[in-house]
């Protein structure tokens, strides 16, 4: 048995393929918390951008690599991690004027460290966000259940006499 058939075989939750408004705002929510902590934490801009992309590429990968929910996020990860961290050392070697060939080979030289960082940090991200749908979910069926429950006892007794008549008064 491989490991990836004995993922599965598992239950896991995923991001699903259609979600409606609620986790759109929620989403939007967490977000604006995300950026907010950014923000106090005076980050450099391509840290919003990395976060902002890793987000979308696990919730993107778990819709289409359904099976494996797992190691999507991980494969995200593994993949934007390296990515951001050219993209930042490029960049910002145009901001100071000067593309030093060094801090893009310190940055190759890298890639063996960021790259299993970024599948765990791709991994995390993809549990908080089936985490998110799953609470979702389950929120979505308790209000449900909870509805159902009151609009049961807010309905008035059904007339158990076949005439119509009622037989209490």
């Amino acid at each position: 048995m491989t490991t990836v058939s004995f993922l599965r075989e598992q239950k896991q939750y995923q991001v699903p393929t259609r979600f409606g408004m609620s986790a759109m705002l929620v989403f939007m929510t967490l977000f604006g918390f995300l950026f907010a902590a950014l923000r106090y934490l005076d980050a450099w801009p391509v840290m919003y951008l990395f976060f902002a992309s890793l987000a979308m590429a696990t919730g993107i990968t778990q819709m289409r690599m359904g099976g494996v929910p797992r190691i999507a996020s991980a494969a995200a990860g593994a993949i934007l991690l390296p990515l951001w961290i050219f993209a930042g050392v490029f960049f910002m070697g145009q901001q100071v004027g000067q593309q030093n060939a060094r801090y893009l080979l310190l940055a190759a030289l890298t890639l063996p460290i960021t790259a299993p960082a970024g599948a765990l940090i791709g991994y995390f991200s993809g549990t908080l966000m089936a985490g998110v749908f799953l609470t979702l979910d389950l929120t979505e069926k308790w209000f449900v259940a909870r509805h159902a429950k009151l609009r049961a006892a807010q309905t008035p007794p059904a007339d158990d006499a076949p005439d119509g008549s009622n037989a209490h008064g």
